[in-house]
């Protein structure tokens, strides 16, 4: 095997690779193996075929297909991923040898930032715990609010008594008789453009919103009434209604005060390594060929057509270079996304078990609603699945090694903390209530 590279840019290779006769006579074998389990020729016993006999009686089988063994054999002895299929220039077939060159693009390289550098910003306890309090109170007057009738336009915060069916917009079809419901203004976004302005006797038409499907149904309805709510005071009397228990505002405040500091403790714990490793990829550096990165862009420009996608993200983006660009920075950050993780755990020896992946799937079992024995075989027994679950156990486990390394920087809650102001929801009204 001789193997010659004719042009390199970073990550980018050209080489000339020469199968020797032995190479060839192995590969050859190979194929005949394979071809053995797939056909029965009379005389024989199957699986038994002598390659001699195959390739007589099969000689365009070996021939397509002789070249891409051998190339496919080569690249995975490399010690190296592809990004790209490799793409073959030439080919020249002897007697003696099998001359191929070969246009390659390797993963890229990983230039990792320093960790001890890294500086990861989380809210400070005391101000995601004072703002769980908050919300929570803030929801607690909204669910004992009550409603007055207004003359005035619905705003955001109103509750609008609607009298509606819902049509089939294909047949016309009534599929949902009339009925009469109390609907807050803001509660469902694909009605909320619909309600806001809208009077007493005004007329509701919308489009029925199932995530990103395209609308088959469509909401008819007029307004009967529109509604104010009146919030109760934040006072002791508010607090002795959420249970006698709360003599005081105070107490209740204490209450969902102790609730917010365990939240804040399981968020900065579940949190805390995402933040992390999400750090180390945005200042960690690859290096790659420009010639990849453009040929990653043809790629999904040539996925986008078939998907019929493209023009309409071309006209968003004003031109084809400004569109260009920008799936270029999205390959960058798919790039980083998949090899920065992959080098900082190939540094620090970091892999996952069998164990590991057991002991998640049967953890994970009851909220897939299955028997630990099916979670098992299903993970098992499906390749995506399975490199689905160990890519989320290794990122994890990076994660935890980061986050006992970088720098921790407290700050004041605030809208830009999005990941804590899910957190801070999830303290529920029931945990208010005790």
């Amino acid at each position: 095997m001789e193997v010659t590279t004719l042009e390199k840019d970073r990550n980018y290779e050209k080489v000339r690779l020469v199968f020797s006769r032995e190479e060839i006579e192995r590969t050859e074998d190979k194929l005949a193996r394979e071809l053995n389990k797939e056909i029965e020729l009379p005389g024989f016993r199957k699986g038994k075929v002598p390659k001699s006999v195959l390739k007589m009686r099969f000689p365009k089988y070996f021939e397509e297909n002789i070249v891409d063994e051998l190339i496919d054999e080569w690249i995975r002895k490399q010690d190296r991923e592809l990004i790209l299929d490799p793409v073959k220039l030439s080919e020249e077939k002897g007697e003696e040898s099998i001359v191929v060159e070969l246009e390659l693009h390797w993963e890229p390289e990983v230039e990792l930032a320093d960790v001890e550098e890294l500086v990861v910003e989380i809210p400070s306890k005391s101000s995601v715990v004072e703002e769980v309090v908050r919300r929570n109170l803030e929801a607690l007057r909204k669910e004992r609010a009550t409603l007055e009738p207004k003359s005035e336009s619905a705003e955001s915060d109103d509750v609008v008594l609607l009298k509606y069916k819902i049509v089939d917009e294909q047949s016309g079809e009534v599929v949902k008789d009339e009925e009469t419901t109390e609907v807050e203004v803001g509660a469902l976004k694909w009605l909320e453009k619909e309600l806001l302005g809208k009077k007493e006797g005004d007329l509701i038409e919308a489009s029925v919103s199932e995530g990103e499907k395209e609308a088959r149904y469509r909401l008819q309805g007029v307004v009967e009434r529109v509604y104010r709510k009146i919030l109760p005071e934040l006072d002791d009397e508010l607090a002795s209604s959420v249970d006698e228990k709360f003599k005081t505002l105070e107490d209740l405040k204490a209450e969902i005060r102790k609730r917010g500091e365990k939240e804040y403790e399981d968020f900065r714990v579940d949190t805390l390594p995402t933040l992390a490793l999400a750090k180390l990829i945005e200042s960690s550096n690859i290096v790659v060929s420009d010639r990849s990165l453009d040929a990653l862009v043809d790629k999904s420009i040539k996925r986008l057509k078939e998907e019929g996608e493209y023009e309409k993200l071309l006209e968003e983006a004003g031109s084809e270079e400004a569109f260009r660009e920008d799936l270029r920075e999205k390959v960058i950050e798919s790039l980083k996304d998949r090899f920065v993780p992959l080098a900082y755990g190939k540094k620090h020896g970091i892999s996952v078990t069998t164990e590991e992946i057991e002991e998640y799937v049967e953890k994970m079992a009851p909220l897939w609603r299955l028997t630990p024995q099916q979670a098992r075989a299903a993970v098992f027994s499906d390749k995506e699945l399975f490199w689905k679950v160990v890519e989320h156990l290794y990122e994890h486990k990076i994660g935890d090694h980061l986050a006992g390394k970088v720098k921790i920087e407290e700050t004041e809650f605030g809208e830009e903390d999005s990941e804590t102001e899910e957190k801070g929801e999830s303290v529920s009204n029931e945990e208010a209530n005790g």
